[in-house]
């Protein structure tokens, strides 16, 4: 039986799973089943239904985009707090939020904001909150001040550029940096192959354009 439904679609994926059932199956096998029981108990059981769970994923769907937002917030919370191993490895998830209708069949779920919501999360850093536009219009004023536009974005298979917009955790001014400061840096410079110009004019400053980005750190770039 296959059933269309239009809903919320919260997609949640923990980061580099496969390490941490290296570092401790038994620990995050535990952290995971104890996040469903979770769910499925007390106020949050009758907010959302879980679609699917595969290993380190989760869908799951909700009627407002309030609620997807709260059970998003939720599951980050109750990772987190989980330790692996002998030195305290916490658990980190990307989470998306997309609408629209699918398709619940016997054994899945199909559809374009399931595949997106997968893609989305795929693209998020680790403790993130990655909402569609339409989700973003039908959040209530509460999260207003949590919520940074960060533009469009670009997914396979996905045919028109995607608005996507982050929601900051504990009122922060700014989502986290995953990337140390130092790292911001340009690491390749592309020089056109031919003289736009028709001549060799401007080389010189093509060639003095390189050598200003590359000097940022020059045994790290690369020069095409």
């Amino acid at each position: 039986v296959h059933v269309t439904v239009e809903k919320y679609v919260l997609f949640t994926d923990v980061v580099e799973s496969v390490r941490l059932f290296d570092i401790d199956a038994d620990a995050t096998s535990q952290a995971i089943n104890d996040l469903l029981k979770h769910l499925n108990s007390g106020s949050f059981a009758d907010l959302h239904k879980i679609e699917k769970v595969s290993g380190d994923g989760l869908i799951l769907t909700t009627l407002t985009a309030d609620h997807a937002v709260q059970i998003a917030l939720e599951i980050g919370q109750r990772l987190s707090t989980a330790r692996l191993g002998s030195g305290g490895q916490s658990i980190s998830v990307t989470s998306a939020i997309t609408s629209g209708a699918f398709i619940v069949g016997d054994y899945d779920v199909y559809g374009s904001p399931i595949n997106l919501a997968a893609r989305l999360a795929g693209s998020g850093l680790p403790g993130e909150i990655l909402l569609t536009d339409n989700v973003r219009r039908n959040l209530s004023a509460a999260y207003d001040q949590r919520l940074e536009d960060c533009g469009d974005r670009y997914f396979r298979n996905v045919a028109d550029p995607v608005r996507v917009h982050a929601l900051r955790k504990n009122n922060d001014q700014t989502l986290p940096l995953m990337i140390p400061d130092g790292a911001l840096r340009p690491l390749i410079a592309v020089l056109p192959f031919r003289q736009l110009g028709g001549g060799n004019s401007d080389y010189p400053l093509g060639e003095a354009f390189a050598d200003a980005i590359l000097a940022v750190d020059p045994s790290a770039a690369q020069a095409l």
